[in-house]
């Protein structure tokens, strides 16, 4: 709303932007939908006698602006008739005319948004699926046939432990000996070779930029199993499982750029989760993903538990 069409108004929102409706004759229509048409403003007790602009507000004629279902979404105002005489019915029917076009082209700019969200979305998975793939039967069945260190021989569960004397096949077996170390795999009832695949699926997901890459999210993961071997936290074995899992995800497809270059970018990713976090929900979107996928499904049911256990499944919605 422009300050001419607020001139004589008290709506805080002509001043402050918020958008309280209290009194006055936009508030008038917006709340009940009716066309306000004033002949004398200046004896209308709804308005506001504005004496700083030096603007004599006259004559006032005030409709709804609705959306397809009718609903109220804006308020249209014009003042004072060039010719001086109050608006007629004449005026009234060619304002009307004008609000619903108005109501047009405020619902079409909202589908429009849904729209590129849309194509956002789907260019975001194109984008997915080209660069990843989940792990083949033969990588899953290596892993599964592989043997696992023992954490001893590695200093798995040490603060002081190095992950680049390990390469990346190595460290996705010494992920498996955390789940075995830990009993998730015996408590959880889980496919030793679903999590092989899930394992490797993820190791898949991280793209080789220079920091936020597969070796951080394990050494991340590594620390958290440290943390949870040599202290005294008291947490459930879920808990215990839904770290260890957020802790190896929580990086997932990052692209080696922050948000703000996300941001100012335009790019897919900010179109679809905005600008505020970006990166983060697409890591744990993308975590859903995996966690849900028809080759990593069936893990004991523990993919929905972890997400449960945050708190996460209304984010999901």
């Amino acid at each position: 709303m422009t300050n001419s069409l607020c001139n004589g108004h008290s709506n805080p929102i002509c001043h402050t932007g918020d958008a309280k409706l209290t009194n006055g004759i936009v508030e008038h229509v917006a709340m009940t939908g009716e066309n306000v048409n004033v002949i004398d403003a200046e004896t209308d007790t709804r308005f506001n006698i504005d004496h700083s602009s030096g603007f004599r507000t006259k004559s006032i004629l005030c409709l709804p602006i609705r959306d397809n279902n009718t609903k109220i979404i804006g308020v249209a105002q014009i003042l004072n008739r060039t010719d001086g005489f109050p608006f007629d019915e004449h005026d009234e029917r060619l304002f009307e005319a004008f609000t619903l076009f108005c109501g047009l082209g405020i619902n079409n700019t909202l589908m429009f948004n849904e729209v590129s969200k849309a194509m956002a979305t789907q260019k975001v998975a194109l984008e997915v699926l080209s660069y990843h793939a989940s792990a083949s039967q033969q990588e899953v069945e290596v892993l599964k046939s592989a043997k696992v260190p023992d954490k001893r021989s590695l200093r798995l569960s040490k603060f002081d432990f190095d992950d680049f004397s390990l390469k990346a096949d190595e460290m996705t077996k010494a992920s498996l000996r955390i789940f075995l170390d830990m009993g998730l795999i015996q408590r959880f009832k889980m496919d030793y070779e679903v999590l092989c695949r899930w394992l490797l699926t993820v190791r898949r997901n991280y793209r080789p930029v220079a920091y936020h890459n597969y070796r951080h999210a394990f050494n991340v993961m590594q620390v958290m199993y440290t943390v949870l071997k040599t202290t005294n936290l008291v947490l459930t074995d879920l808990e215990q499982l839904s770290l260890l899992v957020a802790c190896l995800c929580h990086d997932l497809d990052h692209r080696g750029t922050n948000n703000a270059f996300q941001e100012k970018s335009q790019s897919p990713l900010s179109k679809l989760y905005g600008s505020k976090a970006t990166m983060e929900y697409h890591h744990f979107n993308h975590a859903v993903v995996i966690l849900s996928s028809q080759v990593c499904l069936n893990v004991a049911g523990w993919e929905s538990k972890c997400i449960k256990v945050a708190g996460w499944e209304s984010k999901l919605k």
